[in-house]
């Protein structure tokens, strides 16, 4: 991984002074492990070419924010990562994704209504406020929990442990919906 780093760095450093190629090299050397990340972690799987696309175009603007002589790849891969985050909040707005998604839910548009209200309605009667908020910005606005536990002053853990007692409860308190 190491000599990868420097490979890396070395277009970066080129795209710098301004190398007619350098971008090309830095995407060759790049994309194939930019676009599994982004796939791992994006909603819309159709989406990723953009994703892929608009993180090179950053790093291209921003190039000269990176210290290309250190640890340049990770730079790189925040942005992939910011990107993605981007994309999931706008397909989450887009979809309004909220705790399961429609394919769990059925295509009766009654059905997954009702069961959205009744998600609705037991974070409201059996969640604390602060167990609501993060649900929400978790599930619903894609937050990552690195991203909550920044905001709210949290560990991470916290953050986690936190999502996990919320979801029994509302698990529990779903029990008996009936779905298809």
């Amino acid at each position: 991984m190491e000599r990868f780093e420097k490979l890396v760095n070395t277009y970066l450093q080129d795209m710098l002074i301004g190398k007619a190629d350098a971008l090309d090299n830095l995407m060759k050397a790049t994309n194939t492990h930019f676009t599994m990340v982004a796939y791992g972690r994006l909603f819309d799987k159709d989406k990723i070419e953009e994703v892929v696309s608009d993180t090179y175009l950053k790093i291209s603007i921003n190039v000269d924010k990176c210290e290309a002589g250190i640890r340049g790849y990770n730079w790189m891969l925040t942005i992939l990562l910011n990107v993605v985050k981007d994309y999931n909040r706008e397909t989450a707005k887009s979809k309004e994704i909220g705790l399961f998604s429609d394919e769990y839910i059925g295509t009766d548009f009654e059905e997954s209504s009702n069961l959205r209200i009744d998600i609705e309605d037991a974070m409201n009667r059996h969640l604390l406020r602060s167990e609501t908020v993060l649900v929400k910005m978790r599930y619903y606005e894609g937050y990552s929990v690195e991203e909550l536990a920044i905001k709210f002053d949290l560990k991470k853990c916290q953050v986690y442990y936190i999502l996990s007692k919320s979801l029994v409860k509302l698990k529990q308190y779903l029990k008996g919906y009936n779905r298809r």
